[in-house]
């Protein structure tokens, strides 16, 4: 888009995904808070598998501006 930018989740990106994953505030409507066990499991065993035989699904997103990380997306 105009502000924001896709691209696929890489193991650098695994801070920031614990980090918003651990938000009560942005998993209020999607699901349980996560401990940093179960994503680490989803981002080694789920995510990276999914993104390699694709080569697109899970996306992190981050702002063209400035390069910071704003949350994930999804391609399925």
């Amino acid at each position: 888009t105009k502000r924001l930018l896709l691209k696929t989740s890489e193991p650098t990106e695994l801070q920031e995904w614990i980090l918003l994953l651990q938000d009560p505030t942005v998993m209020k409507y999607i699901s349980n808070v996560k401990t940093k066990e179960e994503i680490e499991d989803l981002f080694f065993n789920v995510v990276a598998p999914y993104n390699k035989k694709h080569g697109i699904g899970f996306c992190s997103v981050f702002e063209k501006e400035t390069g910071c990380f704003v949350g994930q997306a999804g391609l399925f």
